[in-house]
């Protein structure tokens, strides 16, 4: 590797027009290639000086032969034999698992949105060189994640999870629309399987491309969060995370209380009670405060209590005394 990286910047830096070969004759590299001995290396003047014909005028040095070919043959005994394998591969990089990584809701929203800024930032930057040549405008940098931007970034979380538990009924519902008359409804009910964890959610995709909960309650007088929540699949690291910030956001209260919250907050969990239950199962700080009581284990029954014997062989009753008795001294 280090030769290799050695011969790459010579080929990046020259042209093999500036290339001369040396014969072996001549090159002093042989010397300590090779070794020689203290007195050849006195009397050899080769290795201090370096080759005899660049004390002579460049019009004479030897010139290299036409078309030669620098192209090391395959067959050459000092060709290292490499054999390669090339794989393919359609795998893309998916933010769910990338995702993996964090412990916390918060920070994993934190961020994405971080890196949405980045990816912002650069758009902006190509633009202004498309714009004009001069010099391109710089991005501010601003100090703090906004609001706008922390939501953004939880919206691709949340796509991407999707993406990943429900990409064949995604496929499904691109063509609908929500608020559609009552044929296209039957069209998408009809081509979601009733097999599907989704069947009876009446799904669509918002304009976001959200999976979100459908149902008869859109003119109610309240956010789109709680009248369409999220869908949200039962094992997932992202469901998780948001479980458990929402478990730790009611201060560690049990399963119906954390389940309330997470659905006031615009999340349906496919199976909820069974995975808000999982997880506050794994909680370390409900199993310390809602641990059962431990019990000590009784010692086994000593020797003497095992064995038959007949009453009072290792007891004794005091049937007799002492007895106190007051003595009047004027009688």
């Amino acid at each position: 590797m280090f030769v290799a990286n050695r011969v790459q910047q010579i080929r990046d830096q020259t042209s093999p027009s500036q290339w001369r070969h040396v014969e072996t004759k001549c090159n002093p590299a042989d010397d300590a290639s090779r070794g020689i001995t203290a007195k050849e290396l006195v009397e050899s003047s080769r290795w201090i000086s370096g080759p005899e014909f660049l004390w002579t005028p460049e019009d004479q040095w030897p010139q290299p032969l036409e078309n030669q070919d620098l192209v090391t043959p395959s067959d050459h005994p000092e060709v290292k034999k490499v054999t390669s394998y090339a794989t393919s591969t359609q795998e893309q990089w998916n933010l769910a698992e990338s995702l993996s990584y964090f412990s916390d809701w918060h920070r994993a929203c934190r961020a994405v949105a971080i890196c949405l800024r980045y990816k912002q930032n650069l758009r902006q930057l190509v633009y202004s060189k498309k714009e004009s040549c001069a010099e391109p405008v710089k991005c501010q940098q601003r100090p703090a994640l906004t609001v706008e931007e922390i939501l953004s970034a939880e919206r691709e979380i949340l796509k991407a999870a999707q993406k990943v538990a429900f990409s064949k009924e995604m496929g499904l519902l691109k063509p609908f629309k929500e608020g559609q008359d009552r044929s296209s409804a039957q069209q998408k009910k009809r081509a979601m399987k009733a097999t599907s964890s989704l069947y009876r959610l009446d799904p669509f995709l918002d304009h976001d491309g959200v999976l979100r909960v459908g149902g008869r309650i859109q003119r109610g007088d309240f956010t789109d969060e709680t009248k369409f929540p999220v869908i949200l699949p039962r094992k997932g690291h992202v469901t998780g995370l948001i479980i458990k910030y929402y478990h730790e956001k009611v201060q560690h209260q049990g399963r119906g209380m954390s389940l309330n919250e997470i659905r006031a907050n615009g999340f349906w969990v496919i199976g909820g009670t069974s995975a808000v239950a999982s997880k506050i199962a794994k909680c370390v700080t409900c199993r310390k405060l809602r641990g059962a009581v431990q019990e000590q284990k009784m010692s086994d029954l000593p020797e003497d209590r095992l064995e038959p014997a007949p009453p009072f062989t290792y007891c004794a009753v005091d049937y007799c005394g002492p007895w106190y008795i007051r003595r009047d001294a004027r009688k």
